[in-house]
């Protein structure tokens, strides 16, 4: 026989009287709150309950595996038993046990069922829906019930009978009202089906009960199939009563309390320091979210800044905590990471094996199912097999720094809903402390320009977050593409608006006081050479606009740079600066003489100083069209050409060819511009347009001559 010292020695607890009291698993060891009694009709002989949180079943096995009970019989396991199909009737009465309606149960042939109402018509009939108020199944019962008689509610009415066959006061929790002032002083025992759904409903009924019952325990029926519930448990009303009585007996410190800390034990101990995963930025044991525009880098960044903590690094010149780091994208693929990792490396001066068993990349992109979490129709959160995986995978590691990229695969909650925000945070934050570290979740802002999207709980519930935006403009409306700015936007232990200013640089990024002199003299040459060109052809299209050509001749009286250095659109450039710009743009092919600009009201074409024309191009509209193939309204031009000239970047020489940062974030080689042709117009609005030549039905003056393509 089971002996009970031998159950206790084996989970670290003791014998109690008449039963063996230990901590529940994954408990503390001065957890009381799972227990164990001889009980020769239970299965083993042994009768194990818990009273926070522990599985019997789990107990059990646990015993086995210590040799304390024998190895389990192995036996088909119960299956629910099916309802036989028919229509069932289940009464409601009031207090004074008069009816006022009932709930009819259809069970079909093919297993579905349907639930409707019926009331009273007052001619011995009965008419559809319930007319009157929710109430309680089985109430006079319940009423007349002696205060200490232990009420059992059921998830269902039939259910409610069977229990109430038993000789037990029962009821159901379904359709419950919303006055529970009937269960108040009661000793309330919840009996939930086997199912996620029967927890949740059991759960939702013992929280409305709080304060209301005495108590309330949630018993579970050993032995119960899945889904099943006591019309298929083979138990009989004595087993369950010794269950209760169980749960009952359970001892008052049984269940664990919350770790409290009485300052008063603080006297004479020194303040800890705060700690910081990045110093100022990233609190320690907490979660942090950081958004930023598409297209702006936080993912090149934040690999960036895992890469500083593995290898004990400064990041953008603030201290880090260094420790093992892992970034997790569901957005690039191990090339891609590869590659920035290589650019990474360079601009931070280390070596590949500065990184070894220190860093760890995680591409999960084009895998399905990688949300973190779910949520049911009540808002209850629930972790998934993608949630598992990565909390093992950083505690085999050791990460003490974790990057999530990004909120859009690994959320999939509603972000307007606020609990299940707080809900995906607080996992987050979990993890944080599990691992002493930091965890940093990046996301999107939404399309009105806020600087995170959906529930302010995004806001309310991280303790730091971070905002990473492009550079500004300037006083002329020209920015530099390659300036970022790293805003603390809402720091709850350091100041509010510190920010770093950085650049996108040979594919990483780094600050200006991290560039030699002679770079940094070309960057500032390169971004007034944008400026000016960007102004040079504002002011051009604007002479367009308004039916003016101008000249590249110095002697001309309509000479573009001076012209152009007393429009408003200047803005204070002057004809120098100007005449630099057109010599750039001479230079990378984006201007030309002669080149038509406007159409006149004759219907000839105006030429001078123009946007250059592409061979595909020059044989349609020049760029300053009409849009009526546009969609636009006839006659408003369009001077803008179809692709944006690509900007000069920084380099050895000054400001050579290329382009810049790129614009989208999964670029992987500069962007190529490519002539698009202009169709839809009319033959005779064509630029090649000649009455002399006949054409057939669908060509155009200005398609391909014979030999183009080759060229």
């Amino acid at each position: 026989m089971t002996d009970l010292h031998k159950i206790a020695a084996a989970m670290g607890g003791e014998v109690s009287g008449n039963r063996a009291i230990f901590p529940t698993p994954g408990h503390s060891a001065k957890d009381r709150g799972s227990w164990a009694s001889i009980a020769p009709d239970a299965p083993d002989g042994v009768l194990v309950d818990s009273a926070n949180g522990g599985d019997y079943r789990a107990i059990k096995d646990e015993l086995r595996a210590k040799g304390v009970l024998p190895p389990r019989q192995s036996k088909p396991l119960p299956r629910k038993k099916p309802r036989t199909p028919g229509v069932s009737y289940y009464e409601f009465q009031d207090e004074h046990g008069v009816t006022v309606c009932r709930k009819v149960r259809t069970d079909k042939p093919d297993g579905t069922k349907d639930f409707s109402w019926q009331h009273p018509d007052e001619q011995g009939g009965w008419k559809s829906g319930r007319g009157c108020d929710p109430l309680l199944y089985r109430l006079p019962y319940l009423l007349a019930a002696p205060t200490d008689a232990v009420v059992y509610v059921a998830e269902g009415e039939r259910k409610a009978d069977k229990l109430a066959s038993w000789g037990l006061v029962a009821t159901s929790s379904k359709d419950l009202p919303d006055n529970l002032a009937v269960f108040a002083g009661r000793r309330v025992v919840i009996l939930p089906d086997n199912d996620t759904q029967g927890k949740h409903i059991a759960e939702k009924l013992r929280s409305c009960l709080e304060g209301i019952a005495e108590r309330v325990d949630t018993v579970e029926l050993p032995n119960s199939p899945p889904a099943g519930d006591i019309m298929d448990w083979d138990g009989t009303a004595d087993d369950l009563k010794a269950l209760v009585e169980a749960a009952r007996a359970a001892p008052a410190d049984s269940v664990e309390l919350l770790p409290m800390t009485d300052p008063a034990d603080w006297h004479g101990v020194e303040v800890p320091p705060r700690e910081w995963m990045l110093e100022g930025w990233e609190p320690r044991r907490s979660a942090v979210l950081v958004t930023g525009l598409g297209a702006s880098g936080k993912s090149l960044l934040y690999q960036q800044r895992m890469t500083c903590s593995a290898a004990g690094v400064p990041f953008l010149g603030v201290a880090v905590t260094p420790g093992v780091s892992i970034y997790i994208t569901c957005e690039d693929d191990v090339d891609e990471l590869h590659r920035r990792q290589a650019s990474i490396n360079a601009a931070l001066g280390i070596g590949w094996n500065d990184l070894r068993g220190r860093l760890k990349l995680v591409s999960l992109k084009g895998l399905q199912n990688n949300e973190l979490c779910t949520f049911d129709s009540s808002g209850r959160m629930d972790t998934t097999p993608r949630w598992q995986s990565i909390l093992a995978t950083v505690r085999a590691i050791g990460a003490t720094h974790v990057v999530l990229d990004n909120v859009a695969h690994l959320f999939a909650g509603s972000e307007i809903v606020r609990n299940h925000v707080a809900a995906f945070i607080g996992l987050l934050d979990r993890l944080a402390v599990d691992i002493g570290g930091g965890v940093i979740l990046l996301g999107h802002p939404n399309k009105e320009g806020a600087e995170y999207s959906g529930s302010t709980a995004w806001e309310n519930q991280v303790r730091s977050r971070i905002y990473l935006s492009l550079g500004q403009q300037d006083s002329g409306g020209v920015s530099d593409p390659d300036a970022r700015e790293l805003t603390n936007s809402k720091p709850n232990y350091s100041r509010r608006g510190e920010a770093i200013k950085f650049m996108w640089h040979k594919w990483a990024f780094v600050r200006e006081d991290d560039l030699p002199p002679n770079v940094l003299a070309e960057q500032a040459l390169t971004i007034r050479a944008n400026a000016e060109n960007a102004r040079f052809l504002e002011c051009m299209d604007k002479t367009f606009e308004e039916k003016r050509t101008v000249s590249a001749s110095g002697s001309a009286s309509n000479y573009a740079p001076r012209v152009f250095a007393k429009m408003p659109l200047a803005k204070g450039m002057k004809a120098s600066g100007f005449e630099a710009a057109m010599q750039r743009l001479f230079h990378l092919g984006q201007i030309a003489g002669d080149q038509p600009v406007f159409q006149r009201d004759n219907r000839t074409w105006a030429k001078g100083l123009g946007r250059a024309q592409t061979p595909a191009q020059s044989l349609h509209k020049p760029y300053a069209q009409t849009r009526t193939e546009d969609g636009g309204k006839p006659g408003e031009i369009l001077h803008k050409p179809a692709h944006a000239p690509d900007p000069y970047t920084y380099g050895n020489k000054g400001a050579p060819l290329g382009v810049g940062a790129p614009f989208n974030e999964e670029e992987k080689e500069a962007p190529q511009s490519t002539p698009v042709p202009l169709h839809g117009h009319a033959p005779e609005d064509c630029l090649l347009y000649n009455p002399s030549v006949t054409l057939s039905p669908g060509e155009c003056y200005c398609d391909p001559v014979p030999g183009w393509e080759k060229e």
